[in-house]
């Protein structure tokens, strides 16, 4: 998995400044999104990949378009000049 970590990082970084933006908790963004709460919180900091149905849940309840959700991530990866490096998989 290279290459992906600074993406993953924006995803949650836009995730949780829409969250924060509308005054949810991690936890209600969960419920209204049907999503786990340690999934939203693994998006959150770029730790977990979210499926496709997780991406749709997740707009939805920020009251965003997959596609607006996915643009402001990559407005935010401008930010993130200095990809860490992502960790290697082990078998």
């Amino acid at each position: 998995m290279t290459g992906r970590c600074w993406q993953l990082d924006s995803l949650g970084s836009a995730v949780r400044e829409l969250r924060k933006g509308q005054g949810l908790s991690r936890s209600r963004l969960a419920f209204v999104a049907d999503l786990d709460d340690y999934l939203v919180a693994a998006i959150e900091r770029g730790e977990h990949d979210p499926s496709y149905d997780s991406l749709l849940s997740l707009a939805e309840a920020l009251d965003e378009t997959p596609t607006a959700l996915i643009a402001r991530a990559a407005r935010v990866s401008e930010h993130f000049a200095d990809a860490r490096a992502c960790p290697e998989k082990t078998s």
